[in-house]
């Protein structure tokens, strides 16, 4: 494809992007158009944050992870009407994060609850045993880890991020071993937790139980009180459990837990004494674990609704009625170029492949672009802190585990790492200069 033809189709696309999200036609059209879509939506939308949700807490209190630090846990925001001066430049909406202990004060009850049941019921070897973030002269040697900021990123947010999107177990396995090599995580504690993972994401969608289902999404299952649960390791390997519900999978990943060598390791059995149901003031504990869950994940579908302004924020109406002053639709132009330069790299590279196979290659450069470009997205901290070595090797190994020619992957990096870089320094200088003016 020529330059010129290349400059037409881009413009096309930057028309396109303008017409169905940053005009006024698209905002008005968007507002009335989106509930139809967001009821379609909600079911699955719900699944999959609350299954995303729920996999975090567990997560965070396995780790011993604080929960202002877990990413999935932090997606709540306050919304208001912007200032007139804000309106003027283009925004429709004022959006501020917020840590979700603040908007709901009675997760760190339920908290408080779930560590004084541990601690009273069943002892400090519970609640010592848990793998934690070590302290120099607090922590006891070989039942704590000292870890960069790039361990601690990866488990607090982007192996949630890589398991829980839409993706196959065994697109998931090949992203979480590239990590293991790349990163020389410990593949037995990786392996518990996307089992564990896994878990509960078959739970939700193939058990309507009495502690938790989602109305649309969860099959029935055929007892009432446990159910069958199928699961599969990082080696693709399947398990069956009998699970009660979400009690017996938290239960099993803070008593569970224990320390074995240099290892920090789950039971797979999902068996929690008969007590903890039985127990004065400990069997609805575990379940708070869901109610949490639930209303964070209630938090984020609610925020589909405001959809169609967030899409047109930061727009002014100038903006909005003409196609050419749009910076968002000029940021989107910036980042559309420099993929086309790179994919063009990636074409003559693979002169002679099949057209397919030279497809599939670009597709594994465009996710690169877009994880060290993509500044706004949670879970794809570690893409952008690792250097380009460790870069390339994760992606390589990646990619290579769902199929691709190693020694073709490694050449493309190297041909492209460049435009890598180029890309993210300008998506963030974009982007700074955008929202430059809210400042001035």
């Amino acid at each position: 494809m020529s330059l010129a033809q290349e400059l037409s189709k881009l413009i096309r696309q930057k028309a396109k992007l303008w017409i169905k999200t940053g005009s006024q036609q698209a905002l008005e059209q968007n507002i009335f158009d989106f509930p139809d879509l967001t009821d379609l939506m909600t079911p699955e939308y719900t699944y999959v944050v609350f299954d995303s949700v729920f996999t975090s807490l567990i997560t965070a209190l396995w780790f011993d992870i604080p929960l202002t630090d877990i990413q999935v846990l932090n997606q709540c925001y306050e919304t208001s009407v912007p200032s007139t001066d804000e309106f003027m430049k283009g925004k429709l909406i004022d959006i501020k994060p917020c840590s979700c202990l603040e908007k709901y004060p009675e997760i760190g009850e339920w908290l408080k609850d779930i560590r004084s049941a541990i601690k009273s019921h069943f002892g400090k070897t519970a609640e010592e045993s848990r793998p934690r973030k070590g302290v120099y002269g607090l922590s006891k040697y070989g039942q704590s880890f000292y870890d960069p900021q790039v361990i601690r990123d990866f488990i607090r947010s982007t192996q949630i991020r890589e398991v829980k999107k839409w993706v196959t177990p065994e697109t998931a396995a090949a992203s979480l071993k590239s990590f293991i090599l790349s990163l020389d995580l410990n593949p037995s504690v990786v392996n518990t937790w996307f089992t564990i993972s896994n878990t509960v994401s078959a739970l939700i969608r193939d058990s309507a139980l009495v502690d938790m289902a989602i109305v649309g999404v969860s099959k029935v299952s055929p007892g009432i009180d446990s159910t069958v649960v199928e699961s599969v390791d990082l080696n693709l390997s399947e398990s069956v459990f009998e699970i009660r519900g979400y009690n017996d999978i938290a239960f099993n990943c803070f008593v569970g837990s224990a320390v074995v060598g240099w290892s920090f390791v789950c039971s797979d059995k999902y068996s929690p004494p008969e007590e903890m149901y039985e127990t004065p003031g400990l069997e609805g504990t575990f379940s708070k674990i869901a109610a949490i869950a639930q209303v964070i994940a209630r938090e984020q579908v609610n925020r589909l609704y405001m959809t169609p302004l967030m899409l047109a924020n930061y727009q002014t109406h100038d903006e909005r009625t003409d196609f050419s002053r749009s910076q968002r639709i000029a940021l989107y132009g910036s980042a559309r170029a420099i993929y086309y330069n790179v994919r063009a790299i990636v074409n003559d590279l693979l002169k002679g492949y099949p057209e397919l196979e030279v497809n599939m290659y670009n597709v594994a450069v465009q996710q690169l672009l877009g994880r060290v470009g993509g500044v706004h997205r949670w879970g794809e901290e570690v893409y952008r802190e690792i250097d380009a070595l460790t870069l390339r090797n994760q992606w390589v190994e990646e990619w290579a585990g769902k199929g691709l020619d190693r020694a073709v992957l490694e050449k493309i990096f190297d041909s492209i790492v460049y435009y890598v870089k180029a890309y993210n320094s300008i998506r963030v200088t974009e982007k700074l200069r955008l929202m430059a003016r809210y400042w001035r």
